[in-house]
């Protein structure tokens, strides 16, 4: 599919951008244990400025994390209008946010209420919209592309209240529930990135169509199991960063004294080895056979051959990233880009997947011409 519209285009890519740096602050944040700065939300010592935020460290992180989060839920809703063609659910929703803003503080509600009051129903007059507006409207553009939009819409709302909740429960002494919480809330990040790298690359140009692939079957049945996989060891590098655990095991690649298996085992060792050294091995394999399988099929295209190479040199920073953080005992600067070149690997897989969902494959007639063909010697 071709954009229709590139001034779209350009506007995901910077969405894109955004919700990219806050992936990398939200990782700062947890490196340097600020998650915690304040225990309010959604509003940072019920202030939307509190004192003092900029002079001390972990504050700033947190509230810049919070800030930042904030815009680019902003940004992200208006894209989905945006792709939606809806030129009214984002003035509405300012209106009736004002609107109710105004009334709560006139009816001298709780200044947390008067923020909930103020965030949530913009939230719901944007779905609202949305969902029930003129489908001759809506119809501009394929549904793929729509419903990915309003996929990454609602992952960004619940990424807030999953922070939120992050928050409150380990406020409340909670903690357990709390770090189920940061788990999911660091996965869920993720996802959203997936979400808003698809739908950049489904509004670029060009994107694949009629566009027929021999032995595309294969190639799209690795791509998802591959993201499955970068998936899952995703959310285990997640519950190992939360809970403290990633050098439980501080040695690479030796993981005792006795060889590569550790010499004792109990959860925490498990877990960690199962990151570093059984899932890492895994996708490692799983990403060389899906490069390899894209570079070997010509008419897989050049988006399809591109995103495959991008991935097999993710792949590679990401190995260089995880070993550095063994060998530097955790150092905040190979942490934080194992992070962020973990997010770039997950959804480079994702959208290669997604690429190939949308190719065609070929019959087997025209395999068996494309066969005949190779096998033909060139005349001269």
């Amino acid at each position: 599919m071709k954009t229709d519209n590139y001034l779209l285009h350009r506007y995901s890519q910077f969405t894109l951008l955004a919700m990219f740096s806050l992936i990398l602050i939200g990782s700062l944040v947890t490196t340097n244990g600020a998650g915690m700065a304040f225990s309010d939300w959604p509003l940072s010592s019920g202030s939307l400025s509190p004192d003092g935020w900029w002079a001390h460290f972990p504050e700033r992180l947190e509230h810049l994390h919070r800030l930042f989060a904030g815009t680019t839920g902003v940004l992200i809703g208006i894209l989905c209008a945006w792709v939606w063609s809806n030129r009214w659910a984002i003035p509405v929703a300012v209106v009736v946010s004002i609107a109710l803003t105004m009334a709560a503080t006139i009816e001298k509600l709780p200044v947390e209420i008067v923020a909930h009051i103020s965030i949530w129903s913009a939230t719901i007059v944007i779905t609202t919209m949305l969902l029930f507006q003129n489908r001759s409207d809506a119809d501009r553009r394929p549904a793929g592309v729509r419903w990915l939009a309003f996929s990454a819409f609602i992952g960004v709302v619940i990424q807030a209240v999953l922070g939120g909740l992050r928050v409150t429960l380990d406020a409340g002494g909670h903690s357990g529930a709390a770090l189920a919480v940061r788990v999911i809330h660091g996965c869920v990040a993720q996802i959203e990135f997936c979400l808003l790298s698809g739908l950049v690359a489904m509004l670029s140009t060009p994107w694949p169509g009629n566009s027929v692939v021999e032995g595309l079957s294969r190639i799209r049945r690795l791509a998802w199991l591959t993201f499955s996989f970068a998936f899952l060891q995703l959310a285990l590098g997640a519950a190992i960063r939360h809970m403290g655990i990633a050098l439980v095991i501080p040695t690479f690649p030796l993981a005792s004294s006795h060889g590569f298996m550790p010499s004792a085992h109990n959860a925490y060792i498990d877990l960690n080895f199962t990151h570093t050294r059984f899932m890492a091995l895994i996708i490692a394999v799983h990403v060389v056979l899906l490069w390899l399988r894209i570079v070997r099929t010509p008419s897989a295209g050049t988006g399809l051959i591109y995103s495959a190479w991008l991935l097999l040199g993710l792949l590679v920073a990401q190995i260089v990233f995880g070993i550095t953080i063994i060998w530097t005992l955790r150092n905040p600067v190979p942490t934080t880009l194992h992070v962020v070149n973990g997010a770039a690997l997950l959804a480079t897989s994702f959208v290669i997947a997604l690429r190939a969902s949308c190719l065609q494959a070929a019959s087997p007639a025209e395999q068996e011409s494309a066969a005949i063909q190779q096998t033909q010697p060139e005349l001269i």
